[in-house]
This record gives structure tokens, C-alpha cells and sequence, in this order.
């Protein structure tokens, strides 16, 4: 299903298939998301493309010097048949909101949209409305014109789920498609329902996180406060940020569990927007970009091959049962014997059809490399079932990206991996 809503938006939005996936991810981890590009690249496409292949409803906000927070949010007004005040919805009662060049419009009507991006409801003459979901705010600013603009506090930057640009067609062929390809948003088909989006977020919300993943998570924001670089590092946001991308990442590669691969691919999304450096290190040309990365590969994976086994108790358990059986021919022998092997055929069972009690992690050990280096990866095999690891057949498919690379016995890529 969200395959098909992806290829249905990769036919208007030509070659930008990062952005799109990025886009769907802040929706599934019901977040939001800030555009800073030039115009004209498809913005407002993009966002409008995105509710209509949900059958969401939509609204662009332009925001002008003189827009005031109840353009945005709604107003009373006295109703003289009734004799009541009766509340207008604004613009921003709508499931995805495109706030158009947001840091042209004054600190005050920025800040209305705080309460509504973090507790999904307004406030307007005292009483609060809830917005419905999912809710979706999609900001765009200019990165050259910066005449008579607010730049957005980092209390605000903060609360956006990641930061994106779209960027020109990458090929002269994007180009051309893209000019062939103008009105095709109204051809676009809903394939995914309110109520489904809502069930896609909890199933997001259920994907494993390992303990040595959110630990390597923890590690990497901490670095970001303590980096000499940085004038003020990422927030505790940042590090609930990375866990629901994480997560949704995996969840849309039909994975159940999350690899570290899921926390790199969109770090620079996540973090660039919440860190400050110092002026030095601007002058030095230094990016945000690159101050992470260098972060990421001086943190390292565990390099060491681990299987872990909780089955040997009951093995034990069983050996012992087999000789008190046949030496003693007692009875409870028997019984002892019988219940350890219906255990650890139970558990083979659940093991081999559902694959709920085992995990499995890859982690790069060779960060700095260049091509024509070999790739040096390790990987944990968890076993938690009650079975020993030999019952478990494991099947790798080998990245043909890497085809053309040094591949030598210390070093291999697992694309893929199957339990069957």
C-alpha cells in the first residue's frame, strides 16, 4: 500500500524520491517538516500531492509581514441570532498545512503555531480546540532573501521533525519530465485512509528498537553537546526524533526491528537544524553536514560476532531428565523429559513462523573508506528462544551495488536477510 502511494508520488515529484520517502516518514512519526529551498522546485506540489494521495484535507497559508495569529488559528465572532460567540476555524484546522515562506511574518504570528505543533490543539479566547489527525505542518522559507525576515528561534526549530530541501532536477532528463509533467496532481488516486494512517503509526510504533541501538543513539546526541565545534547541541527532542525515524524507516523496508543503517540515513534531516555552531567554525567553512558526519564515524559499532543463546538451561535440563529416566525408569523421569522436549518444540515453533525471538543487527566497522576499499561489517544473531541457534537457517543476499568492490573474507555487505 504505501509502495503504491510512494510510486504514485515519484510520477509528480520527478527524481526526488528521498524527499518524498522523508515526507511519508514525518507523517507516519506524526511530525513536521521545514523546507528551506528556492522557489519554484515543488513545494507546494509536494504537499499538496501528499494529502490528496491520502485524502487528506489541505491548506497553504502564505505568510506576509502583516499576517496576524487569528488569520491563522481562527476567531470568535458574536453571533446576534443566538446571542453566542461562535468560533471560525482558520487555515490551520486541517490535517496538512503548507505554511509558505513561514520567516516572512512576525515572531508573534510564528509562535501561534507552537501550541498546535506540539500539543495538536489552539487555544483562542481562552477556550482550546484539538486538531484532528493526523496533523501535518510543512514550512518552507527562502535560503537567499533575507530582507525584511524573522529567522525562526530554535524553540521553533526545534519542534520540526526534520529539515529538507528539494533541490533543482538533478539530470536534464528530470528536467524535461518535469516540464511534460505539469497538472498531473489531478489525476492523483487516495490510496491510503485516514483511519489506515492511523494504524500505519501505531504498527510504526511497534518496531523493535534494540537496547544497543537506542544506546548508540543516546551517544551520538550526547557528542553533538560536547563537540568543541558546537555552540549548542541537539535537545532531548533530537534523541526521541531519531527513535520514531528509526523506526518508520524500518517499518517501511518490511522490517520489524531497527539496524543502525536506519539512524544514519536521515541523521543530517534530524539533527543539522537543532545544533548552533560556533562562529569560528562557520568561518572556516565548516557545515552543520559536516560536523555530523565526522560525529558518526568516530562512533563505533560493536565489532565483535556475538550469538547469544538462552536455550542451554533447558538443554541441560533435558540431558538430565534423559539419564534420571533411564537409570532410575522413574516415572516423573519420563514426565521431566517429555515437558523439556514439548518446550523446546513449542518454542521452535513460535521461533521458525513467527520470528519474534530473533534479532538481527549488522554493524559497520571500517567508517573511513573510499572506493575500491574493501567493507569490513560484523554482525549480532540474538537468540532468544529456548531452541538451539543450529534449527535456525539464515539466508544473506550480497548488495549488488558492491559488485565492483574488494570483497574479501573480513569484509562483506548483507543487504538482505530472510529467516526461514
Amino acid at each position: 500500500m504505501l509502495n503504491r502511494l510512494l510510486d504514485e508520488l515519484k510520477e509528480t515529484i520527478i527524481g526526488k524520491d528521498k524527499v518524498i520517502r522523508q515526507i511519508l516518514i514525518a507523517l507516519l512519526c506524526d511530525g513536521h517538516v521545514l523546507i528551506e529551498d528556492v522557489p519554484g522546485v515543488g513545494k507546494t506540489t509536494l504537499a499538496k500531492s501528499m494529502a490528496q494521495v491520502m485524502d487528506l484535507k489541505f491548506s497553504r497559508i502564505q505568510f506576509t509581514p502583516d499576517l496576524m495569529p487569528s488569520d491563522v488559528l481562527g476567531y470568535s465572532i458574536y453571533n446576534r441570532d443566538k446571542g453566542v460567540m461562535e468560533f471560525t476555524k482558520g487555515p490551520l484546522h486541517n490535517h496538512i498545512v503548507l505554511a509558505d515562506e513561514i520567516n516572512r511574518t512576525s515572531p508573534k504570528t510564528q509562535s501561534c503555531l507552537l501550541e498546535a505543533m506540539e500539543e495538536r490543539q489552539v487555544t483562542v479566547d481562552g477556550k482550546t480546540y484539538p486538531l484532528e489527525a493526523p496533523f501535518l505542518v510543512i514550512a518552507t522559507q527562502n535560503p537567499f532573501e533575507f530582507e525584511g525576515t524573522f529567522p525562526l528561534p530554535e524553540a521553533q526549530l526545534d519542534r520540526f521533525l526534520m529539515k529538507l530541501s528539494i533541490g533543482y532536477p538533478d539530470t536534464l532528463a528530470d528536467e524535461l519530465k518535469v516540464a511534460l509533467s505539469q497538472n498531473k496532481t489531478s489525476t492523483l488516486q487516495a490510496f491510503v485512509k485516514q483511519s489506515e494512517l492511523i494504524d500505519l503509526r501505531e504498527k510504526v510504533g511497534a518496531v523493535h528498537i534494540d537496547e544497543t541501538i537506542s544506546r548508540y543513539i543516546g551517544e551520538l546526541v550526547r557528542k553533538t553537546r560536547n563537540d568543541e565545534r558546537i555552540l549548542l547541541g541537539a535537545s532531548p527532542r533530537g534523541t526521541i526524533a531519531l527513535h520514531h525515524v528509526a523506526q518508520a524507516e524500518a517499518f517501511l523496508q518490511d522490517r520489524a526491528y531497527v539496524i543502525p543503517e536506519d539512524v544514519i540515513v536521515h541523521v543530517t534531516e534530524i539533527l543539522a537544524h537543532r545544533i548552533l555552531l560556533k562562529p569560528e567554525t562557520r568561518y572556516k567553512g565548516v557545515t552543520h553536514e559536516d560536523v555530523l558526519q565526522s560525529i558518526i564515524q568516530s562512533l563505533s559499532f560493536p565489532q565483535k560476532i556475538r550469538i547469544l543463546n538462552n536455550y542451554k538451561w533447558i538443554v541441560i535440563l533435558t540431558i538430565v531428565a534423559l539419564v534420571w529416566a533411564l537409570m532410575t525408569g522413574s516415572e516423573y523421569g519420563y514426565s521431566l523429559l517429555g515437558l523439556c522436549l514439548f518446550v523446546q518444540l513449542f518454542s521452535g515453533i513460535v521461533l521458525l513462523h513467527n520470528h519474534t525471538n530473533l534479532s538481527y543487527y549488522y554493524y559497520i566497522i571500517n567508517q573511513e573508506r573510499t572506493v575500491g576499499d574493501s567493507l569490513s561489517f560484523a554482525y549480532d544473531l540474538v537468540n532468544n528462544s529456548l531452541i538451539p541457534i543450529a534449527f535456525v537457517s539464515v539466508q544473506m543476499d550480497l548488495s549488488r551495488d558492491l559488485t565492483r568492490m574488494e570483497l574479501t573474507e573480513e569484509g562483506f555487505y548483507f543487504k538482505s536477510l530472510q529467516f526461514i
